[in-house]
């Protein structure tokens, strides 16, 4: 119980320190199959989404959005529920790997657990 209850805090303080999103941002759920930490981001791929991009990404160069994104990615994959992310579809985040075609950067990551 303690730990879900982290979970949700978590899941709060990263939806109210997340930037904003602009005119452009959607949402999407993810089933997440794979959490991958590389020198210049933090990505997972999603094996359900109904984005038509398999893969969303943080910058490695900004630590705590890429702790978060990792913590709650990972909460998601082993709980076997989805995570919900916020991006621009329209944005290019090529700058740290992440690739035009298949690539989103995550604005801001959310659970939602069922009891």
């Amino acid at each position: 119980m303690k730990i879900r209850r982290l979970v949700q805090a978590l899941a709060l303080g990263t939806t109210l320190l997340a930037p904003l999103a602009s005119a452009w941002a959607a949402t999407t759920f993810c089933y997440v199959a794979e959490v991958m930490v590389l020198s210049n981001r933090v990505h997972v791929l999603c094996s359900q989404s109904l984005s038509g991009f398999p893969y969303f990404a943080v910058p490695a160069s900004d630590s705590g959005m890429a702790t978060r994104f990792t913590d709650m990615a990972s909460t998601a994959w082993a709980e076997g529920q989805p995570l919900f992310i916020d991006y621009d579809p329209y944005a290019d985040a090529s700058s740290f790997g992440c690739a035009y075609h298949d690539c989103r950067r995550a604005l801001s990551v959310s659970l939602s657990f069922k009891y």
